[in-house]
């Protein structure tokens, strides 16, 4: 190992300064990124159009959509009673609760990140080289989605465990408070045993103990905080292996559960570290051989089968080992006392701001000019749904749309946020159409279903060819179909 060469006079001034101004930058960088996108016009397309309509509605999922025997219950209580909560205080409306759903979990994730860091330019430096080689690698997080709240936790239990040699009874209270909160505000509680995974793998197993009994304890409390604990884990359970069954082909699946093609770039920078680090004589065993790098590995490995495993559980591992490699280099070559170091941070927080906020193929503003379907468009008189009536489609994007806009309808959709949760005979209905590239005469099925109060709607720019239906050019891309000559609204 080379010694440290001591800075000039002229560059030393008092590393309390730095480390405050560096800790200042790094956290502020976190939170102008989030309000950056919004200001762009960006509202995500998906799930958090739902969380937020489902609170303002102020129905339960059964009365909104249609869903087989057995489900029904909320699976994300806790973020659904942090949106109420903020509507009725502070008296949002829905574009303002979509806003705070982007920035407020974004920013917790950022600061999860940069915990326990004591040189916060080495994270910096290390999210700049995702955002860089892993241009999506944020995205996610920026989806105003519940599920950042598990990645959250994920965060600070991977560090906080991993850097202590010894856990203590109050880190052990605290993880299963934390693993609580997680549970109640999003119900996947099993995949907090990718954490316990990483421990296991590499021989740790007193912590592997300790923190399976955290977890246990964790689970139990969150779904406590429910009401209905057991019919909580049984349903989430359920939902878990309705999310894959019946979907043979990749292509009938969401985007994250399909295969990832591995971000071979990041992966390669990874990989020159690692020889970087023997070139400099410095290798150590525990570099590879530590929970964070090997849920790191695991993460990218199993990715290459399903996505998220990668994008939300190997990434973050992965960036915070880079951050761990950077910032022990930084120690020994770069004195905090340094007024370089304040440029190091400056220069790492401006491109890490500039690389996630770039809107790469409209990632941000695709959406812009999107037009909904509400009571108040033009011309839609007579092509909603009526009372009671039922939105057929192979789209979720229409429910997504559709719900947000008009979240006190008195319809229902067939196909909601997930096609698990469908009556067991529509779910074949749409995997059919699925598997039959959504060809026109698979919808018949449905179009025999359909009543005189139901709708059914395609998002695309060319009239469907749906036999038996009568279509409207609703809005962008979004075509109505009805029943002909039976609709009471019509009259």
């Amino acid at each position: 190992m080379q010694p440290q060469t001591s800075p000039p006079a002229s560059e030393i001034i008092p590393e309390r300064y730095v480390r405050l101004l560096a800790w200042a930058g790094a956290v502020l960088v976190g939170l102008f990124i989030p309000l950056n996108i919004l200001s762009s016009g960006f509202v995500p397309q998906d799930d958090a159009m739902r969380h937020v309509a489902k609170v303002l509605s102020g129905k339960s999922w059964p009365e909104i959509v249609v869903v087989r025997a057995g489900f029904g219950n909320d699976e994300h209580p806790g973020w659904h009673a942090i949106l109420g909560a903020a509507h009725r205080w502070m008296n949002w409306d829905a574009d303002a609760l979509i806003n705070f759903s982007v920035a407020a979990p974004f920013f917790l994730f950022w600061l999860a990140m940069l915990a326990w860091r004591k040189r916060p330019e080495a994270m910096l430096l290390s999210l700049f080289a995702a955002s860089l080689c892993a241009p999506a690698s944020f995205t996610r997080t920026l989806f105003g989605r519940p599920f950042v709240f598990i990645l959250i936790v994920f965060v600070l239990l991977l560090q906080m465990w991993a850097r202590s040699k010894k856990i203590s009874l109050w880190q052990m209270l605290a993880s299963v408070a934390l693993v609580g909160a997680a549970v109640w505000v999003h119900g996947s509680w099993y995949l907090f045993g990718i954490l316990i995974a990483g421990f296991f793998l590499v021989g740790e197993w007193r912590k592997t103990f300790q923190l399976t009994a955290c977890w246990i304890g964790g689970v139990l409390l969150g779904a406590a905080l429910t009401g209905n604990p057991a019919g909580y884990l049984h349903e989430t359970t359920a939902h878990l292996f309705g999310v894959f069954g019946g979907a043979p082909l990749q292509r009938m699946l969401v985007t994250e559960l399909r295969p990832d093609p591995g971000d071979v770039i990041f992966a390669a920078v990874i990989g020159l570290m690692l020889v970087w680090r023997a070139a400099r004589g410095e290798w150590r065993r525990d570099v590879v051989f530590n929970p964070v790098f090997a849920i790191a590995l695991m993460g990218w490995l199993l990715g290459l089968k399903v996505a998220r495993f990668w994008v939300d559980w190997g990434l973050p591992a992965a960036i915070i080992w880079m951050a761990m490699e950077l910032e022990d280099v930084l120690k020994t070559r770069w004195p905090q006392q340094r007024l370089s170091t304040l440029a190091l941070a400056g220069v790492a927080a401006a491109a890490v701001f500039i690389a996630t906020t770039r809107d790469i193929a409209g990632r941000w503003t695709n959406d812009l000019t999107a037009e909904y379907v509400t009571p108040e468009t033009p011309d839609i008189a007579g092509w909603l749904p009526d009372k009671g009536g039922i939105v057929y489609s192979s789209d979720m994007r229409v429910f997504f749309t559709m719900f947000y806009k008009n979240p006190r309808a008195d319809w229902r959709y067939m196909l909601g946020f997930e096609p698990g949760i469908m009556p067991e005979e529509d779910f074949n209905i749409l995997r059919k159409i699925q598997w039959n590239w959504y060809t026109p005469k698979a919808y018949a099925p449905w179009v025999k279903k359909m009543r005189p109060e139901d709708r059914m709607v395609f998002r695309q720019e060319t009239q469907p060819v749906v036999a038996g239906l009568e279509w409207h050019y609703a809005a962008t891309e979004t075509w109505i179909g009805r029943l002909p000559g039976k609709n009471a609204a019509a009259k």
